[in-house]
């Protein structure tokens, strides 16, 4: 795979590659969308990568929907309900010597149905391990990824 991203996120790309270099696997880089309710994140973008597991995995099921005004067409790949996941995402600080990365760990609640919800048409609902607050939650444009990864990426 090749790192890509979104509007020319730098800190999504370098996201990317560090997944993809220590884990062999994607990101789903995802505008992130509070879930006040049930205290979740969800996670929405217009395509989404479906060998979730790795490059060499199967993929996971997915079919092609409609984007945004019907019309491209793009992959909406079901993400496995309790599946445990990692968020990370390198935050570059305008006054920060060396970026930081942030990182949760937690797991797939839903997939979202869009429509009849409103958003982008990849759109997974994850509750996040000892996060209360998910308005408060920082970042934009983190990766979803498959598997508990917090402790490797905390070493």
């Amino acid at each position: 795979g090749v790192p890509a991203a979104c509007e020319a996120d730098l800190q999504a790309s370098a996201t990317q590659a560090l997944i993809q270099y220590l884990f062999d696997k994607p990101g789903f880089q995802q505008d992130p969308v509070p879930e006040t309710l049930r205290g979740n994140l969800i996670g929405a973008h217009c395509t989404c990568p479906t060998k979730l597991n790795g490059f060499s995995a199967v993929s996971e099921p997915f079919y092609l929907s409609f984007h945004h005004g019907k019309r491209d067409a793009v992959p909406r790949t079901m993400w496995k309900v309790g599946q445990r996941i990692t968020v990370a995402q390198f935050v570059f600080g305008k006054n920060e010597d060396r970026p930081k990365l942030i990182v949760s760990s937690g797991q797939v609640v839903d997939n979202i149905a869009v429509p009849p919800s409103g958003g982008c048409v990849v759109s997974v609902e994850v509750a996040l391990d000892g996060v209360d607050d998910t308005l408060a939650y920082p970042g934009f444009h983190q990766l979803f990824f498959y598997g508990d990864h917090k402790r490797d990426l905390a070493n």
